[in-house]
């Protein structure tokens, strides 16, 4: 997790690609001092309280990133979360007093905030592609979201 101590644990990161010489800034020392809220919300322990995380435990890798089955112990620590994560951020300290993000660019979705898992099953591609098509969701792919919200419906019983 990155965390900066003005703007929080929630960054989006980005790449510039120049042929500039920019001055690198100071690194910032960022001390979490005792806190371990990360470590301790982490739902699979993919945080370690060495500072590590092991990504292959990691909700969000697993939701986004993993292409293959999910494991029964780790599938069944995702609960209900469809596709990321963020509990560690979510109890950061550094986030209370983080701004609030200005870019317009950013966009919020209320429906996509609580998918149907049901309806997800029955999405073709085309309606895949239609829904998802803005949304990081869509690198994901439709079988990966189709296997998650399998996933999901089998935690909630």
């Amino acid at each position: 997790m990155l965390i900066n101590p003005a703007l929080g644990p929630q960054i989006y990161l980005g790449k510039i690609i120049t042929t500039l010489t920019l001055k690198p800034d100071e690194p910032i020392s960022a001390d979490c001092g005792n806190c371990k809220r990360c470590v301790e919300a982490c739902p699979t322990g993919a945080l370690r309280t060495d500072c590590q995380l092991d990504a292959g435990k990691c909700i969000s890798y697993l939701t986004m990133q993993h292409q293959n089955e999910i494991s029964p112990d780790l599938a069944e620590k995702m609960g209900d979360r469809l596709f990321g994560c963020d509990e560690c951020v979510l109890v950061c300290p550094y986030r209370k007093n983080a701004p609030i993000c200005a870019n317009k660019q950013f966009k919020f979705y209320p429906h996509r905030a609580k998918l149907n898992l049901n309806e997800i099953l029955t999405l073709t591609n085309d309606e895949f592609e239609a829904e998802f098509a803005d949304s990081v969701i869509r690198h994901s792919g439709l079988e990966r979201l189709k296997r998650n919200a399998q996933i999901c419906l089998a935690n909630l019983g």
